[in-house]
């Protein structure tokens, strides 16, 4: 893709003035034109690496790149030019964020690359990182919004039954209810990032499921070691795709074989 920018190559002061930098023009097609020119105060710095990706920095701040490729010149973007209204930044940051989800669960994380968000948001590269730095970042405003549209169980409600059977039933149809809803995604999301710290509080929800469902259950020991881990292993996500998608059971028939298990 042609690309037309400011490329500072040095850091601030270099060309011995307090501000300056030295400041190569480029235009696509164009040759290269050195200038100085002032950098303005707090202005942003992203550095343009040979693979055409992009990190950013502040002037002596590094935030930290998409990639460890080793970097190249620096886009210097001037907090000068005029700056887009609240509203329609926040439009643009939804676009990336929205992209990014649909990407996630068709692709999968590892597959995505920032040049198709940014073609499926409608934008560039360079507003992707403008709007976000870093991979992280874009990670848990991903997972902050997919999660806050496909609501998962609240395990408190289910302290609500007191029978200890009871209560895992109605907790294993409410969570394979949820798992179906949430396959495509989280079928991508567990193969590619599992132990990503955006996925952290997906696996502490199924912690404290779990405790909450071990609760009434009268036994001690290693018994309840063991109860623990059944209770465990009927909640999980790679439970129930076995049992719907490679046994071929209803999500009905996987909760009376998980209760029958815990009979047997």
């Amino acid at each position: 893709m042609p690309y037309s920018a400011a490329v500072a190559t040095s850091g601030p002061g270099s060309d011995g003035g307090a501000n300056g930098g030295g400041i190569v023009s480029v235009g696509a097609g164009s040759p290269i034109e050195r200038t100085n020119v002032s950098k303005p105060a707090g202005s942003a710095t992203m550095r343009y690496r040979a693979s055409g990706e992009l990190t950013t920095k502040v002037w002596g701040r590094s935030r930290g790149p998409y990639t460890n490729e080793p970097a190249g010149a620096s886009i210097v973007l001037p907090s000068t030019q005029r700056a887009s209204s609240p509203s329609r930044r926040d439009e643009t940051r939804q676009r990336i964020v929205d992209a990014t989800i649909e990407l996630h669960q068709t692709l999968g994380p590892a597959a995505t690359t920032v040049s198709e968000i940014a073609e499926r948001a409608g934008v560039g590269r360079v507003t992707v990182y403008r709007h976000f730095p870093d991979e992280p970042t874009l990670s848990r405003a991903c997972s902050g919004q997919y999660f806050e549209r496909n609501q998962p169980p609240d395990p408190d409600r289910w302290r609500a039954i007191d029978d200890a059977r009871e209560r895992l039933r109605a907790a294993l149809r409410e969570t394979y209810a949820y798992h179906r809803s949430t396959e495509a995604m989280m079928t991508r999301v567990l193969a590619d990032a599992r132990d990503h710290p955006a996925t952290a509080p997906y696996h502490e929800l199924w912690r404290d499921a779990t405790d909450v469902l071990v609760e009434p259950w009268r036994v001690r020991g290693r018994r309840r070691v063991l109860l623990r881990a059944g209770i465990a292993l009927a909640l999980s996500f790679d439970t129930w795709r076995t049992l719907v998608q490679e046994q071929a059971l209803t999500d009905e028939q996987a909760v009376e074989l998980m209760l029958r298990l815990r009979s047997g």
